[in-house]
């Protein structure tokens, strides 16, 4: 890492720049071929090398269906199709990093630290997703700030248009694919905060592109249909080309007609020769930005500030060049707007200054006024997003650093989604509780909770399982007991590119298998597998067109024992097991179900008219601690989750799954904060001068006690997880001017104080995790990380190479290398056993490669390129 310097990366639909602040303050874009702005074009070549950029572009040219343009744009979808191959999005978005990260190391020498942009509206998720990408691309942990957030830092210290306490900045974020709005105001702690948020997901540049292509289609049509019809309708490689050709042509022509009355066009297969003009582009765009208007004054509105307390609207985003945006916005709210000659780079150096300048706001803290209630904004609306979600990552192990070239590999098949996918309940916070039930049997056994079973040199057990597939790709595994299932899909390609599933049970100490599907099930999409007592969840996308471009979401109850299906359910694509039940969230919107294990909704929560979104979500830990259980990765018996209200307060809610009973509902805690609910305990973290620990009885939200630290070393709280029987661990993110450092501190919630605080011993934290009566700090994300063991009295007992440790037992944990590419050569690393009673740590195998795997306490069970492998670690048989 460079020290001293700090990256910054705007990753937009159809841009991304990156901008450089060097040690002595300067800035300065990173340029791409010569450009500050590079396309955030993606394009899979048939070896599998993922190019970006205008390389991308370039290459996109001879097979168009390699090629996507605004990857940004399907966050929501999850994987992206390139030609006959799948990549996730955090793929997508990890190439692009890698270009950013190559020409970042070209210019200082190193990877700096890195603040990322995101729209204020992405929640945890899509947060998720982003983060996901960078580590993937081998960037150390990042931070993460709205961009209208960043947006108003630029405007108020690098455009000397100050902010004054009781005023608010609207910023107009007008991109290639969305339109986000956002006013944002001084939050009387030297930065800002976001009052009020909206936007249009179906307006951007390209949707203006579109009515420029539509209105040439008016005029070809008549006179060429055959050409145009071929446009519209390309059905081989040759005219998908052409198509492009076309788009990337009119968005020429609409830039020119910002500088010129008239802009050329050719349409490919057409001789005859045309031209557009700005009075056309007016006309077409005006309809367009219009509603953009109307949505603005919608979110000025709700923010409860006056038209006199507005203090500007600022334009960013490339499509705001337009001339006829800012006019037609200063038509429809009356304050001229502010716009630059380069749109896209105030965003980028404006996150550097959010986390690197905020005392530069030269107004005294103040309280804005009161905003007036207001209307519900539009459904789908996501909620406030905090001033700078500064979060390290924790979700990928260590990458290794970029490579001199801005390319990336995906060999055939591509990498499926993670195990159990994205844990992305917790993704807003930059730590893993583990956590599970702890039976009263469990307190009487303390000495046997942690004996410290040795481990053995990594063997196998039984053969290798084929696949039934010549054409696989790696799906999922999950063992539970004496039991691996374990999931695989074989990819038909062709147009409909439809998947088939293979499930099988493998008895883990004999290695033989118990049963298997052959219903031969197709899908768009198979995502992962979750086993409970007495069932198996596996999800897929259900086609309603023949080309699977729209689909439908189901959920799949499979018998554990036999592999016969109960039922399926169509719900919604984000969800979650609850034990034996499945939660079901509809991301954005104000209600979700819970399903029993043969697929029955038992529970459905529908938001009162007052409340504007689902704000957060998490799972109850059972009364009791987590030495009674071994680490397992199911969920309690109780979820809550937060509705954010139109007055900006918070409400939490507390469902008993197994009960089928509401805990308790009420007011507490205020939007982002962190909760943690554990041993009858409701725990609220809150930013601001410092951070504020607020603990409130699981019942009845009564007041237990309120903890404040206001060390001037200390810039707020990440994260919240249990770290002792009665004891709860804070992340703190600290001020240090050398780093980017984090360090954590101890409240003992029977004593009610603040027991243990590391303050500069450890450095570099982004995972805090409970293991019986120990506790595991995974220190940095890069290939030196490590992980240290701390005792009771949070002394180091032990060290090991490596991040993150996976718990499997109360004494013991294990790391294994991450998921390898599909030539199964990529990622080869060293499995290592970790004893977290003496810290001791054994080399299980060296050099080990896989495409997925999954653990119990004595057996490891993975996919590999010639197939299903169980092994064992330990002697004796698995106690869980």
């Amino acid at each position: 890492m460079s020290p001293g310097y700090l990256l910054s990366v705007d990753l937009g639909t159809s841009h991304t720049v990156a901008v450089i602040q060097w040690p002595d303050g300067r800035t300065r874009p990173l340029l791409f071929d010569g450009s500050p702005i590079m396309p955030s074009s993606i394009f899979l070549d048939q070896a599998g090398t993922l190019h970006t950029g205008r390389d991308a572009e370039a290459m996109a040219a001879a097979e168009p269906e390699r090629y996507e343009p605004n990857p940004k744009q399907r966050i929501n979808d999850g994987f992206i199709l390139l030609g006959e191959r799948d990549i996730s999005v955090a793929q997508a978005f990890a190439g692009i990093l890698r270009r950013v990260a190559s020409a970042a190391v070209e210019s200082v020498g190193s990877l700096p630290a890195t603040v990322l942009t995101c729209p204020a509206e992405w929640g945890e998720r899509r947060r998720a997703v982003l983060q996901d990408a960078a580590a993937a691309a081998g960037y150390p942990p990042v931070q993460i700030v709205p961009e209208p957030v960043g947006a108003a830092y630029y405007y108020a210290d690098r455009l000397d248009h100050p902010v004054e306490a009781g005023q608010a900045l609207a910023v107009f974020d007008f991109g290639g694919g969305t339109l986000d709005i956002a006013v944002v105001a001084p939050d009387g702690a030297g930065g800002f905060r976001v009052v009020s948020e909206g936007g249009l997901a179906d307006l951007g540049g390209l949707d203006v592109d579109a009515a420029l292509v539509e209105h040439l289609g008016a005029t070809v049509a008549d006179s060429h249909p055959e050409a145009w019809k071929t446009l519209q309708h390309p059905s081989s490689p040759v005219e998908l080309r052409d198509r492009r050709t076309l788009w990337k042509d009119v968005r020429g022509a609409k830039e020119m007609l910002s500088r010129s009355s008239v802009a050329p066009i050719t349409i490919p297969g057409v001789d005859q020769a045309f031209h557009l003009t700005r009075a056309e582009l007016d006309q077409l765009a005006r309809p367009l930005l219009a509603r953009g208007a109307g949505e603005l004054k919608r979110v000025l509105t709700a923010s409860g500030y006056g038209p006199h307390q507005i203090a500007g609207v600022f334009l960013v985003g490339g499509s705001s060049r337009l001339p006829l945006v800012a006019q037609v916005l200063h038509e429809q709210v009356a304050i001229a707007p502010t716009v630059l000659e380069q749109p896209e780079l105030p965003v980028s150096e404006g996150a550097i200054r959010a986390v690197q300048t905020r005392q530069r706001v030269q107004s005294p803290p103040q309280s804005p006024p009161a905003p007036t209630p207001q209307p519900q904004p539009s459904p789908g609306q996501g909620p406030a997003t905090p001033e700078a979600g500064l979060s390290p990552q924790q979700s990928l192990p260590p990458q290794t650093p970029p490579p001199p070239a801005g390319d990336q590999t995906y060999p055939i098949p591509a990498a499926a989604p993670r195990k159990k996918g994205r844990k992305w309940l917790y993704a807003a916070i930059a730590v893993v509780a583990v956590a599970a039930i702890a039976t009263p049997l469990a307190f009487f056994l303390l000495r046997e909770q942690y004996v410290q079973r040795p481990f053995v040199s990594l063997e196998t057990v039984g053969d290798t399982i084929a696949y039934k597939s010549d054409d696989v790709d790696a799906n999922d595994v999950d063992v539970r007991g004496d039991t691996a299932y374990v999931s695989y899909v074989e990819d038909e390609g062709g147009p409909n590119d439809r998947d088939v599933l293979y499930l099988q049970a493998i008895d883990v100490t004999t290695g033989k298998v118990l049963w298997e599907t052959d219903d031969n099930l197709e899908a768009c999409n198979w995502y992962n597998i979750t086993a409970g007592d007495d069932m198996i969840l596996s999800r897929r996308t259900v086609p309603e067109s023949d080309d699977c471009s729209d689909t439908d979401y189901e959920w799949r109850f499979v018998d554990a024992s036999t592999g016969d299906l109960r039922t399926a359910v169509t719900t919604d694509r984000y969800g979650k097991r609850l034990n034996d039940n499945i939660l079901s969230i509809r991301e954005g919107k104000l209600s979700f179900s819970i399903y029993d294990e043969s697929g029955k909704e038992f529970y459905a929560f529908q938001a009162s008219p007052g409340a504007k979104s689902l704000n957060d979500y998490g799972y109850a830990l059972d009364d009791g601690y987590v030495e009674g259980q071994p680490y397992t990765d199911q969920n309690n018996g109780r979820v809550w989750w937060t509705t954010v209200q139109d007055d900006g307060s918070e409400t939490f809610h507390l469902y008993d799954v197994e009960e089928r009973t509401m805990v308790t509902e009420g007011k507490i805690g205020k939007p982002y904060d962190y909760y943690l609910v554990f041993n009858d305990k409701v725990f609220v973290g809150s930013n601001d001068n410092g951070y504020t620990l607020d603990v409130y009885e699981s019942d009845d939200l009564s007041s237990v006690d309120t903890a404040q630290i206001d060390d001037p070393g200390v810039q707020g709280m990440l994260g919240l997880v249990v770290c002792g029987k009665t004891r709860v661990c804070v992340l703190e993110s600290r001020n240090d001017d050398s780093s980017v450092g984090e360090s954590f501190r101890v409240y003992d919630f029977e004593a009610e104080e603040w027991v243990y605080s590391s303050d500069d011993e450890f450095q570099m934290i982004f995972q805090i995790t409970a293991v019986g009566n120990r506790v595991l700090l995974s220190q940095d994300m890069n290939s030196d990380g490590y992980t240290v063991v701390l005792d009771e009295q949070f002394e180091q007992i032990g060290r090991s190479d490596g991040t993150p440790y996976r718990p499997i037992d109360n004494a013991s944990a294990i790391k294994y290398p991450y998921r390898s590419n599909a030539d199964d050569s990529d990622n080869a690393g060293s499995i290592i056993g970790l004893g977290v009673q003496d810290g001791s740590s054994t080399v299980i195998a060296e050099d080990f490669t896989h495409w997925g795997c999954d653990v119990s306490d004595v057996n490891l069970v993975c996919l590999h390129e010639e197939g299903i492998q169980v092994y064992r670690f330990r002697d004796g048989p698995s106690r869980y």
